[in-house]
């Protein structure tokens, strides 16, 4: 998915969707954990999703709480120090309020080596958390209320130099010489979501949906390939958004 647009405030015209809230460019950051499932819509779909949906919709939509006493625990282990633990759990606290709380974290050592000591690439370091409260208010209305929160803290992306001051040329070599300073993607993110939904008749039904999600991102990159102090440059790319989003359909 891919847009021309690279401004902080553009959007793509495929829009993204988690749990019926539309994120924007900025704040699309999905854990892609204990989803229901994932719905890939061929645009144009303007008329459900708005108008940055002419070319499409990726609608994520997760698992809501439910009547059920459920959960699961979830280990992956990998080379380069591949550690992924998830779990879940859903109980019913009454009668007609259910909890589901879901929680992940995903750990990875470097596999490019670093001779210049600056962090080895490709290490991962992801958190993830949702929690969310369904409450069945009568058979007609119901209010769910979620909760959600990733961080992530990956090493910058290494980069193989070409001029005569680079330790080599082979981007297969799995070694460079990169003298980054403070150097890393940084994303944290959290976001409060509320949904009221209520069927009016047999016909006719009413949805609100009211979202606050923060967002902050800092990503800051090598650009010469080399641990030469005299060639040095890097790009920083920083964003902070506070996105509020309010929806009424029927």
């Amino acid at each position: 998915i891919s847009s021309s647009n690279i401004s902080i405030g553009g959007d793509p015209s495929v829009a993204t969707f988690f749990d019926g809230i539309y994120m924007p460019q900025a704040t699309a950051m999905v854990a892609f954990s204990d989803l229901a499932r994932v719905e890939v819509l061929k645009g144009p779909q303007g008329t459900l999703y708005g108008r940055n949906a002419s070319a499409g919709v990726v609608n994520l939509i997760p698992n809501d709480p439910a009547q059920d006493e459920e959960g699961f625990v979830a280990a992956k282990i990998g080379t380069d120090g591949l550690m992924r633990f998830e779990g879940m759990v859903n109980t019913a606290l009454t009668d007609n309020l259910a909890l589901r709380v879901n929680a992940l974290t995903n750990e990875r050592d470097g596999y490019i080596h670093n001779l210049a000591g600056g962090g080895d690439g490709g290490a991962e370091d992801n958190q993830a958390l949702r929690v969310a409260l369904l409450w069945d208010i009568s058979e007609a209305t119901s209010l769910k209320v979620a909760y959600d929160w990733d961080k992530v803290n990956n090493s910058a992306r290494p980069a193989v130099g070409l001029s005569e001051f680079s330790y080599g040329q082979d981007p297969f070599s799995g070694t460079v010489e990169n003298d980054l300073v403070d150097g890393g993607e940084r994303r944290d993110m959290q976001g409060l979501t509320l949904k009221l939904e209520h069927e009016i008749n047999d016909e006719w039904m009413v949805k609100v949906s009211t979202s606050y999600r923060e967002w902050e991102t800092y990503n800051r990159q090598e650009e010469d390939g080399t641990s030469e102090a005299s060639v040095y440059a890097d790009t920083n790319n920083q964003e902070d958004s506070d996105i509020f989003y309010n929806e009424v359909s029927f």
